[in-house]
């Protein structure tokens, strides 16, 4: 609110801008049939902004320059009627001059059929006059129609136009023929009821490319009475970059833009034959895929052996972080009036931007899904306004609260209100400044505006971190302490639960009088992550050990053991939804994860050495458990109990500066167990050698043989050759196996009667081992034997080592035990008649 001086001197004030205004006229039944002398003027329906045109009408109105050297041009901005209704239009005065038509068939508009028109008086028509004609029905109405009428030049008036395509070229310099896209984007002002519909043209192309331009000027009324063509054509470009550029008899042109990615180009030809400038706005916008890394790590540290997974995003969580601090996906960019309170029907203005390329359902869950909101604004007084964030289901939040305090100007305000009239020259916009809001684009608490005339924040550049914004939630300031202050935004949660699809709008109110201002264009970006995410940007990455993507995640598992000779280098590749392509490269420090394995759980009889892995490049530490050392080993106590079990583990720390990989291994190790009873006794008569060979299958340090109840020997393996025997007598034989001060029970009995040659039955050959245990050879003796036999040597796990012929004739077979380890083998001779193992020692 101005001052009261300013009030009292309102009227001498505005007395000098009144001649120059815009006329305003309605087209009713006063205005009927009348013809308006008038280069600036408008005209609507009788029921004007608040209601709809009336039933049972038939009007119509001329418009003519004021000047003969004139014709008249008509744009409507507002056009709904009826399909009952009809609208006509006339060139010259009145409805019994040609009609202008653009469709045979249909010689009158309807619904928003001319909605964004720009008719002209033809060349032909000597008066330069266009009438405009409205029938209405006694039924159904709707909410009508505005238009502007001006005054253009009598000559041949080129219209500027874009061909359907556009060349790019990239940094190679290889060309590509692109579409231009037409896009029209139709939002709807709570101030006075009206659609605005915006029609442009885009071209979208890639960060580095270089860009020509092709027009295609349209000549309307060529050869009335010149020719026209494009060499006599003057073509002048503005690219929206600060550079401008003419040229002659060439509709094509071409640039470079590196600074901005969205640039608002525009284009004006004039007709050399009579300097006939173009009179309609051709709306270009040039935008530029510009995929930006706002953060990332050339090199990351991880463990050989364990899964990593890259992030790629915008969220702060990702190992790849792409800036999205210039998103100019969802814009409004129209020129509103912000009403002036009071002194208009609405206080208010509602800017809308429709989003509709979110998953269906996509909600609001946090605040920090809503990443920025921003406004191009300029106003008088900002402390009269409130600004308000409405969501599609109509939740909103506050931005800025209607304080009743607060003189600092919002932008450069020209600050000579005057009613509700966007074309008053006394409303006339100022300069607009960037505000926006953010929970996350900033650091620190600010938010507060002080002073009294300009507003002291720099605005002029977005997305700075030290200037240019309001802050939510936190505010420096929570109160009016009283002067010029202005508390602005409370915060996002109010939106949480906000379809994100939908009509978005920023509300802008002003509750106070006498003062001016525009809101220029307004954006709004959502924060991209993986909850609230469409996918923009399609990622690929080459590299070693690769297993899988899902989305932007990439998951890595280099194997355990490092492969020096494999490269660590990854290549992330980008590609936008235009076909721009971007890369870059990172690397993985794969460090190695120390390879633990203390092997197979095992039983001990005496201390014993545990051994963890040792590395002469990295320096590794240890910490064992249950012993808590800090070794590369461990000894296992000195028990004498039988059957203690003791659980060993270690885990192995391989350090670095921002890693430490971790290997681990556990082991069950058995102090002094009980043996297992020996089981499979077997005894074999040796007659050459006059002995009985046992044989026995258990494992322990040794063994006490029992004979005929009587202690007789002890032995350290499974086989015992007793040759204190004689022909005829019957020996009993029992085995225990001892672990130092552990003892198993008694095998099962086994008799054998030492019987002569004699007595051998003829089935059943005699088969002799000697000398057993043996070094080098040993040799196999069988008496009986009727047809050739198989001799397999096993080892004790069962894997044969050799096989051999034993024929009948044959008697006996030399077995060569080089290249053998000491220890217990078995030999196996077998053919259809019979199957015997022998055990064999060697050592």
């Amino acid at each position: 609110m101005k001052k009261l001086l300013l009030v009292v001197f309102v009227c001498a004030f505005l007395l000098p801008f009144l001649g120059n205004s815009q006329s305003i006229y309605r087209l009713d039944s006063i205005y009927n049939q009348r013809t308006v002398r008038n280069c600036y003027s408008s005209l609507i329906d009788d029921g004007g902004s608040i209601r709809n045109y009336s039933n049972n009408q038939d009007v119509w109105i001329a418009f003519c320059p004021t000047y003969s050297d004139k014709r008249m041009k008509i744009n409507f901005s507002v056009f709904d009627i009826h399909p009952s209704d009809r609208v006509e239009i006339y060139y010259g005065v009145g409805i019994n001059g040609t009609a202008y038509i653009e469709n045979p068939q249909q010689p009158y508009f309807t619904n928003q059929e001319l909605l964004g028109k720009e008719i002209i008086a033809p060349l032909s028509d000597t008066s330069g006059c266009l009438t405009v004609r409205l029938v209405s029905d006694s039924a159904l109405n709707s909410t009508g129609f505005k238009a502007e009428f001006s005054c253009i030049q009598r000559c041949q008036i080129p219209i500027a136009a874009l061909d359907t395509f556009f060349i790019k070229y990239n940094a190679a310099g290889q060309a590509t023929i692109v579409p231009v896209r037409d896009i029209i984007d139709t939002t709807f002002n709570l101030f006075d009821n009206t659609f605005t519909t915006n029609h442009y043209k885009t071209l979208n192309f890639c960060d580095g490319d270089s860009i020509v331009f092709v027009a295609k000027p349209l000549f309307p009324e060529n050869n009335s009475p010149y020719p026209q063509d494009i060499s006599s054509c003057i073509f002048d470009w503005n690219f929206g970059d600060g550079t401008v550029q003419t040229v002659y008899g060439s509709n094509m042109v071409g640039h470079k833009f590196t600074k901005n990615v969205l640039n608002f180009v525009s284009l004006k030809i004039t007709d050399s034959n009579q300097t006939c400038e173009s009179t309609n706005e051709l709306k270009i916008r040039a935008i530029m895929s510009k995929i930006s890394i706002k953060s990332m790590l050339d090199s990351l540290d991880i463990c050989s052996g364990t899964p990593f997974n890259y992030l790629v995003g915008y969220e702060n969580n990702n190992n790849l972080i792409l800036s999205s601090n210039f998103n100019k996906a969802y814009s409004y960019d129209s020129t509103s009036l912000i009403p002036d309170g009071p002194n208009c029907w609405t206080p208010c203005v509602e800017a809308k931007i429709t989003v509709d390329n979110y998953p269906s359902g996509t909600l609001i869950r946090n605040t920090s899904d809503i990443l920025s909101v921003c406004m191009n604004i300029e106003h008088s007084f900002a402390g009269d306004l409130s600004i308000e964030l409405v969501c599609p289901n109509g939740s909103n939040t506050i931005l800025k609260h209607f304080t009743f305090s607060g003189g600092a100007h919002l932008g450069e305000a020209f600050d000579q209100s005057n009613g509700c009239d966007p074309n008053n020259p006394q409303n006339a916009p100022g300069i607009g400044w960037n505000y926006c809001f953010s929970n996350q684009l900033l650091n620190g608490q600010r938010g507060v505006l002080t002073g009294n005339t300009v507003s002291p924040i720099d605005s002029s550049h977005m997305y700075l971190t030290q200037t240019g914004y309001f802050q939510t939630p936190n505010q420096s300031a929570t109160s009016m302490p009283g002067g010029w202050e202005v508390v602005d935004l409370n915060g996002f949660s109010n939106l949480i639960g906000c379809p994100i699809n939908g009509d978005w709008q920023l509300r802008i109110c002003d509750y106070w009088g006498s003062d001016n201002g525009y809101l220029f264009s307004w954006d709004l970006e959502f924060l991209q992550n993986n909850q609230n995410s469409f996918v923009v940007d399609t990622f690929t990455m080459d590299g070693a050990y690769l297993i899988g993507i899902q989305d932007s995640v990439f998951t890595i598992i280099p194997p355990l053991e490092i492969d020096t000779n494999v490269s660590n280098r990854y290549k992330i590749n980008f590609v936008d939804v235009f076909g721009c392509t971007f890369d870059t490269s990172f690397y993985l420090n794969i460090i190695q994860t120390p390879i633990v394995n203390l092997g197979n759980d095992t039983s001990v009889f005496e201390p014993t050495i545990i051994y963890a892995p040792i590395s002469l490049v990295d320096n590794y530490t240890y910490l064992w458990q249950p012993t808590q050392q800090t070794s590369a080993q461990t000894t296992t106590p000195d028990i004498l109990e039988c059957d203690s079990t003791i659980n060993y583990s270690v885990e192995v720390f391989n350090r670095n500066p921002l890693k430490t990989c971790i290997g681990y291994d556990e082991i069950t190790v058995r102090i002094n167990p009980t043996p297992a009873i020996p089981i499979n006794l077997d005894a074999q008569i040796n007659m050459p050698q006059n002995n009985i060979i046992l044989t026995w299958e258990s494992e322990a340090l040794k063994y006490d043989i029992y004979r005929n109840e009587t202690y007789i020997a002890s032995t350290t393996y499974p086989i015992f050759i007793d040759p204190n025997v004689t022909v005829g007598e019957n020996y009993c034989y029992r085995i225990k196996a001892i672990n130092n001060s552990c003892e198993s029970e008694f095998s099962e009995n086994l008799c054998k009667n030492f019987i002569g040659l004699n007595s051998i039955s003829k089935d059943e050959p005699l088969i002799t081992l000697y000398p057993n245990p043996a070094k080098s050879i040993t040799t196999l003796k069988v008496e009986g034997l009727e047809e050739v036999a198989n001799v397999s040597l096993y080892d004790i796990s069962g894997r044969m080592l050799k096989q051999l012929k034993l024929y009948p004739n044959q008697k006996e077979l030399e077995i060569d035990l080089n290249n053998l380890s000491d220890g217990v083998y078995n030999i196996r001779i077998e053919n259809n008649d019979f199957k015997k193992v022998k055990k064999l020692i060697v050592q």
